[in-house]
C-alpha cells in the first residue's frame, strides 16, 4: 500500500515536505510493523500532539508552505471547502496544503470566540492565497451546534461568486481529509450531482412544534411565480444527521437564490444538542421542495437511517491513539475522503502520517 501511494506521488510529481516536530518518524515502520514493536511503542510513549508553533506568517512564507512545488494536474471540476474553524491554526494550514489545488475554493468560517491570533492568521491566508476567503459576518457558535449552519451559510453565498468548482464540503475545525485532491474528484463525480447527506428521522425535540412550518409562513420562496402549486403550500419533512454534508453547487445555487432561509433559521435556533443537524437533512427529504440533488423522503418515513457515501465518523477515539498504525492503515483503504474530528490532544504522528 505505502509503496502505491508513493508511486502515485511520483507521478504528480509532487512531494509534500515534513513537518519539522515529525521529520524522524518513519511512515513506513508504522504501517508495516507490528504493533507491539519497540519503535511503534517508543512513539507512542513520547507522542507528538497537535499545538501551533511560531511560524512565519508572510505571504511569502505562506505560499512557500502551501503552494505546490510543481504545477498540478487539471481536475475534471473544483471542489469548494466550507471549513467553521475555531483553533489550531497549523493543522488548519496542514489541512489546506494537503488539499490545495488552485481549481478548488477554501471559506473558513471563523467562531465569534476565536482568539484574535488565530482570526488574523486565518484572515492572512485569504490575503495571501486568491482562492482562500473568510466571510465578514462571524457567529458565535455554541457546544450544541447553534449557529452553525449560519456560519455555514455565509460561506456558501460566498462561494457562488467563484467560478469551476462543482461541489462544496461542509466540514468543521478537525476534520482530516484522506483522500487526495483527485480521488476526491472522482467520488463526487460518481454522484452525478446527488448530494452527500446523512439522513435519519428527527427526534422530536429538536424543532418547535407549536410553529408553523409550510413554505408560506417560513416565506421560503423569492419568486413563487416561479414555483409549483406544490410547492407554495408544501410543508417540511423533518429529519436530521449531521453539520457535515456534500453538496452540489446546483444545490448550493438553489439556497442561496432560489430560497429564503432567513425565517427558516429563526425558528431552528434552539439550543439544543445537535442543532446543526437539522437543516441541510431536512431539505435533502423534503421532496415538494425539490432541492438539487435530493433524494425521496421514502426511507425517513420508514424509519431508515441514510448514511454518508463521502465521509467515515471514527467515534472510537480511545482505540485509535492506542493503535495510530492500525487506523492509519484502515484509513488508507477507506473508501470514504473525509475523517470526522481529529481533536488537537490526538498525536501530530497519525495526522503527519495520514497527509
Amino acid at each position: 500500500m505505502l509503496n502505491a501511494v508513493q508511486h502515485y506521488r511520483q507521478q504528480l510529481g509532487v512531494r509534500f515536505p515534513r513537518n519539522a516536530r515529525t521529520s524522524h518518524i518513519d511512515c513506513g515502520r508504522l504501517l508495516h510493523d507490528d504493533k507491539q514493536s519497540g519503535h511503534i511503542r517508543g512513539l507512542a510513549s513520547s507522542r507528538v500532539e497537535l499545538r501551533d508553533q511560531n511560524r512565519s506568517m508572510s505571504c511569502e512564507d505562506i505560499r512557500a508552505r502551501v503552494l505546490p512545488p510543481k504545477p498540478l494536474q487539471t481536475l475534471q471540476f473544483g471542489v469548494a471547502h466550507a471549513r467553521i474553524v475555531y483553533e489550531s491554526y497549523e493543522l488548519i494550514e496542514e489541512e489546506l496544503r494537503s488539499s490545495y489545488h488552485p481549481q478548488n475554493v477554501f471559506c473558513y468560517a471563523i467562531d465569534y470566540k476565536a482568539k484574535e491570533d488565530f482570526t488574523q492568521k486565518i484572515e492572512k491566508l485569504s490575503k495571501c492565497l486568491p482562492n482562500v476567503l473568510v466571510p465578514t459576518m462571524r457567529y458565535s457558535i455554541g457546544r450544541t451546534g447553534i449557529n452553525g449552519t449560519r456560519a455555514h451559510f455565509e460561506c456558501l453565498k460566498a462561494l457562488m461568486a467563484y467560478t469551476g468548482w462543482e461541489y462544496v464540503m461542509l466540514m468543521q475545525n478537525y476534520d482530516i481529509m484522506i483522500k487526495s485532491v483527485y480521488e476526491t474528484v472522482s467520488i463526487l463525480q460518481k454522484l452525478g450531482g446527488a448530494n452527500d447527506v446523512h439522513v435519519r428521522p428527527c427526534e422530536s425535540y429538536r424543532y418547535n412544534h407549536s410553529l408553523k412550518w409550510d413554505t408560506q409562513s417560513l416565506n421560503f420562496f423569492r419568486n413563487e411565480k416561479d414555483t409549483k402549486p406544490t410547492q407554495r403550500n408544501a410543508s417540511l419533512t423533518f429529519a436530521r444527521g449531521a453539520a457535515h454534508a456534500s453538496l452540489s453547487r446546483a444545490a448550493v445555487n438553489w439556497m442561496v437564490n432560489t430560497v429564503d432561509l432567513t425565517k427558516t433559521f429563526e425558528q431552528l435556533d434552539l439550543n439544543v444538542l445537535g442543532v446543526d443537524e437539522v437543516l441541510i437533512p431536512t431539505l435533502q427529504v423534503s421532496d415538494s421542495l425539490d432541492m438539487p440533488g435530493r433524494f425521496t423522503a421514502e426511507c425517513v418515513h420508514k424509519g431508515k437511517i441514510i448514511g454518508f457515501i463521502t465521509r467515515c465518523n471514527i467515534t472510537n477515539i480511545a482505540k485509535i491513539l492506542i493503535r495510530v498504525s492500525n487506523w492509519t492503515v484502515a484509513l488508507a483503504y477507506e473508501p470514504d475522503y473525509n475523517n470526522e474530528q481529529l481533536h488537537s490532544s490526538f498525536p501530530m504522528v497519525a495526522h503527519s502520517t495520514i497527509v
